[in-house]
């Protein structure tokens, strides 16, 4: 499903279900993903999902397709997720299910959304942090996604990078700096990030022209400069 949490709308069907049931359904996929689409895009479906899930009697790739199916029908679903997190053994379907949490209601989804973020798997912590940067409430997180910011997976990091520029941490600043000032792959990615949240800052930096010596950071600087956030 790729980065939900950071990226636009939904589609109008889970776009993995009518690949999950391939597997089981044969020649007949199509036909029944469409039905059985409809059929979940009703509050009522909900915990039926949540039963099935965890149940934890299908295969992943189905347990994932179920799980990115949980938003669609618009029924509670969140206060279960968590719990869901801690039992499911998939790193593919936790992603899903922490890209589930997206537009949860704050109260109830942020225990889940935690979880999510301490996650053991690198995946999981990255699809949580593309998710939180697009909750209403992702700056309270602003303590984990700024401590993600030093995470060694590239994946993770990235994530954590995309998310202070987006909620515009301005607590972020110093460790998105040290990024900047370091040897990683992230440097231009930081750059970026501390003109989000300080266009006049980024602009003023004293190292700017240095930085644009930099090959790995001359456009960066270039769109720093051009005034472009």
């Amino acid at each position: 499903m790729g980065r939900v949490g950071a990226r636009g709308a939904r589609p109008r069907q889970p776009r993995s279900l009518p690949g999950a049931l391939g597997d089981e359904a044969g020649d007949d996929a199509g036909d029944i993903s469409g039905s059985l689409s409809t059929a979940l895009a009703r509050p009522e479906a909900a915990p039926w999902l949540v039963a099935r899930l965890a149940a934890r009697s299908d295969p992943a790739p189905v347990r994932r397709a179920l799980a990115e199916a949980l938003p669609f029908t618009k029924g509670p679903f969140a206060e279960a997720v968590g719990d869901l997190l801690a039992a499911e053994p998939s790193p593919e379907v936790r992603a899903e299910l922490a890209a589930t949490l997206e537009h949860a209601p704050p109260g109830i989804s942020s225990g889940a959304m935690r979880s999510a973020l301490l996650d053991p798997d690198e995946t999981v912590r990255a699809r949580a942090l593309y998710t939180v940067a697009s909750r209403s409430d992702g700056a309270s997180y602003s303590d984990m996604i700024t401590r993600a910011l030093g995470q060694p997976e590239p994946g993770p990091k990235a994530a954590a990078i995309h998310a202070c520029g987006v909620l515009r941490l301005t607590v972020a600043k110093p460790a998105l700096d040290a990024l900047v000032r370091g040897q990683g792959d992230h440097r231009a990615a930081a750059l970026l990030a501390l003109h989000r949240i300080d266009p006049e800052g980024a602009r003023a930096r004293s190292d700017l022209d240095a930085l644009a010596a930099d090959p790995a950071l001359v456009h960066a600087v270039a769109r720093i400069r051009g005034g472009a956030p």
